[in-house]
C-alpha cells in the first residue's frame, strides 16, 4: 500500500529510474518473505520505536478521527432523510397533480358524451328516428 500511495504521487519521476521496478519488486520480496524477516527487521529497527515514542499522539489522532467519523455520519444521515423527505413529497405533489389531471380530463370528457348523447337524442326527437 505504501508504495501504490508514493508511486500515484511520483509515478512520471519512478519511470525514468532504471531498474526501479525490479529494486521495488526485490525489496518486497525480501519484505515479505518467511526466510529473510524483513518486515519484522523495519518494524524492530523502525517502526517500534517510533509508534512508542508517538503512542499518545497517534491514539489522540484515531479518537479525534473516530469521533469526527460519527458525527460525519449522523449528519450525512440527517441530510439524507431530508434529502429523502423532500423527494417523497415533491412525488407525492406530483402524483396528486397527475391525478387531478386525469379526473378533470375524465370528468370532461364524460361531459362531452353526456352532451353527444343528448344531442342524438334531440336529433332523434326532431327527425323522428328511434334507436333500435
Amino acid at each position: 500500500a505504501f508504495f501504490t500511495t508514493i508511486e500515484s504521487f511520483t509515478d512520471t519521476l519512478l519511470y525514468w529510474i532504471p531498474f526501479y521496478f525490479a529494486f521495488k519488486m526485490a525489496f518486497l520480496l525480501w519484505a515479505m518473505l518467511p526466510q529473510t524477516k524483513g518486515a519484522k527487521f523495519l518494524y524492530d529497527k523502525v517502526l517500534e520505536d517510533f509508534l512508542k515514542k508517538n503512542e499518545s499522539r497517534i491514539d489522540a489522532a484515531l479518537e479525534d478521527a473516530r469521533r469526527n467519523a460519527s458525527t460525519i455520519a449522523v449528519e450525512l444521515s440527517a441530510a439524507s432523510a431530508e434529502l429523502s423527505a423532500a423527494s417523497l413529497s415533491q412525488a407525492a405533489e406530483f402524483a396528486t397533480q397527475r391525478s387531478i389531471s386525469n379526473l378533470s380530463k375524465s370528468v370532461i370528457s364524460a361531459k362531452e358524451e353526456d352532451t353527444s348523447d343528448k344531442e342524438e337524442v334531440k336529433e332523434g326527437a326532431s327527425t323522428g328516428k328511434k334507436d333500435d
